[in-house]
């Protein structure tokens, strides 16, 4: 939620009339428990700093939460106060609350899109490297068959397509078979 949107509906329920100030009322508690929030506080005149925290797994994730950090809360963020326990991170931050609800639902937003990009990366990797059967000469003309009989749906030729795409960005790795026949 954008911060100046929160500030309108604080606004609205601190000065609407009738039902648009119950309404307004009704969402900013809805938010506040949601969020684990202190509902006074919201509602106050002047922004009070606190100290929140956001977890995430793995290298990649910390990156892109550390970015969304830099880019929601916008205060005082020390790239020193951390801590990593196997691969689960927690980075901490001071910011006001309305921009920590910034922060944490497009943290939400795009922790869930990361993984699902990941899924493309792996099916690139399987492209770019041909991770896929290898069918002996004499399998040939059953594969091609069965290749003419399968029915591909246009999303999952676009997958495909953009997993090549994507594939033709990777780096080269040579792989060597460690046992020879």
């Amino acid at each position: 939620m954008e911060e100046e949107k929160l500030k309108k509906i604080v606004q609205l329920a601190k000065h609407g009339d009738g039902g648009e100030k119950e309404s307004a009322l009704r969402l900013v508690r809805k938010i506040c428990a949601k969020n684990d929030l202190d509902f006074d506080e919201v509602m106050s005149e002047a922004p009070t700093v606190h100290e929140f925290s956001l977890t995430c797994r793995g290298k990649a994730e910390a990156i892109v939460l550390t970015q969304t950090i830099y880019k929601f809360a916008f205060r005082n963020f020390n790239e020193g106060s951390w801590w990593r326990r196997g691969n689960k991170t927690r980075l901490y931050f001071e910011t006001t609350t309305e921009k920590y609800i910034d922060t944490m639902t497009a943290w939400d937003i795009l922790r869930k899109q990361m993984r699902k990009e990941s899924e493309k990366v792996a099916l690139a990797m399987v492209y770019k490297h041909e991770l896929f059967y290898q069918p002996r000469p004499d399998e040939m003309e059953e594969v091609a068959k069965a290749l003419r009989n399968s029915k591909t749906s246009p999303e999952q030729y676009a997958k495909a397509m953009a997993a090549q795409r994507m594939a033709a960005s990777l780096d080269d790795v040579e792989i060597q078979r460690r046992l020879k026949k």
